[in-house]
């Protein structure tokens, strides 16, 4: 899953980066890098964030194809 991803996750729900952090239990700055493309989030920190924002995991398939 993309930093643009994450981004547009967070953006949807109407949160800032500090409320996102919080609720997904990661630092401010870590989803700061991971949104600009700095770092790249573990496959299990992925499932976490789609399951609790009731995302498909299938946009990881999707982005998988794409790049």
């Amino acid at each position: 899953m993309s930093g643009k991803t994450v981004r547009v996750i967070r953006l949807y729900h109407g949160l800032s980066q500090a409320e996102f952090s919080k609720q997904v239990g990661l630092s401010q700055q870590l989803i700061s890098k991971v949104e600009n493309g700095e770092l790249e989030l573990s496959h299990k920190t992925k499932i976490k964030i789609l399951k609790h924002f009731k995302v498909s995991t299938e946009i990881i398939d999707l982005e998988e194809e794409i790049t």
